[in-house]
């Protein structure tokens, strides 16, 4: 079962984590583009935590992760 991951960060962020979603066999099921970028993310339950963790890691502790 996929666990889904919504999201919001700085728009100088959002190509290097389409890169980083892509590494951890995720897909990006919604984008929504305003002051920030929302995203909904959908990866395999084995490896949500490490795709959060590296989240948190590459965007300096600057994304939202909401709790779904």
């Amino acid at each position: 079962m996929p666990g889904i991951i919504p999201l919001t960060i700085p728009y100088s962020a959002y190509e290097p984590i389409q890169r980083l979603i892509a590494t951890h066999r995720g897909t990006i099921e919604r984008e929504e583009f305003a002051a920030t970028v929302t995203l909904e993310i959908i990866a395999p339950d084995a490896n949500v935590a490490a795709l959060t963790g590296a989240l948190r890691t590459i965007t300096a502790g600057q994304v939202q992760i909401a709790a779904v």
